[in-house]
C-alpha cells in the first residue's frame, strides 16, 4: 500500500500495556507490505503539526525523518519488532512478545528514542473472570519515541499495574496504578 500526503502513523511498543493510542502525523511517502509472517512500513518525509476542525484538516511540516518499522511473527507465540527513526535525533526500538500459555503474555522493548535510553517490560494475563497487566518501564524525563510538537503523549515510567476482577457480566472490580 502506498501512500502519499498527510497521514497518521501509529508508534504502538509491544510493552505499551495502558495506553495503544501513541502516534505521530507526517507528511511524505509511505510504503506498507504486509504478508503472512512480517509486516514492513517505509516512510520518508517530515513529521507535522495537524489542526483539525469539522470540516477543514491541515498540516505544516516541521522535521524531515524517514522511518522502518517492521514486525516478524517468528512462530505462532512469538513476534519481534523493530522501530527505527531518522531524524535530528534517532530513535532505534526493539521489541518482542511471547505467548507463553493460555492467557499469558510477556514483552520487552529496549532501545533509544529521540537519542534518550529505553527499557520496558510486561505481563499480560487473561482469564473469563481476571484480567492483570503489569509493567516496568525505564525512560528519562525528556525520554520521547520521536521528537514532534504533537500530539504529546505521556509515557508511562516505574512499575504500572492493573488488575480487573469480573465475578459476573454485570460487575467488575477494577485496581490500577499507572506513573
Amino acid at each position: 500500500d502506498w501512500k502519499v500526503g498527510d497521514q497518521i502513523i501509529p508508534f504502538v511498543l509491544p510493552t505499551d500495556l495502558f495506553n495503544h493510542s501513541y502516534y505521530f502525523m507526517g507528511r511524505g511517502l509511505s510504503l506498507e507490505k504486509r504478508t503472512d509472517t512480517d509486516r514492513m512500513l517505509f516512510y520518508a518525509g517530515t513529521t507535522s503539526l495537524g489542526y483539525r476542525t469539522p470540516f477543514l484538516n491541515v498540516a505544516r511540516s516541521q522535521r524531515g525523518v524517514e522511518l522502518v518499522f517492521y514486525q516478524h511473527r517468528i512462530s505462532p507465540t512469538k513476534r519481534f519488532y523493530s522501530y527505527n527513526i531518522l531524524s535530528s535525533e534517532q530513535t532505534s526500538l526493539e521489541g518482542f512478545d511471547w505467548m507463553l500459555g493460555k492467557g499469558l503474555k510477556v514483552a520487552a522493548t529496549g532501545g533509544i528514542g529521540a537519542n534518550r535510553g529505553y527499557a520496558a517490560g510486561s505481563v499480560e494475563y487473561e482469564r473469563d473472570w481476571l484480567s492483570v497487566q503489569a509493567g516496568y518501564t525505564h525512560a528519562g524525563d525528556s525520554f520521547r519515541r520521536i521528537d514532534v510538537q504533537a500530539p504529546l503523549a505521556a509515557e508511562t515510567t516505574g512499575a504500572n499495574l492493573r488488575v480487573q476482577i469480573q465475578p459476573a457480566s454485570w460487575l467488575a472490580f477494577n485496581l490500577s496504578h499507572q506513573n
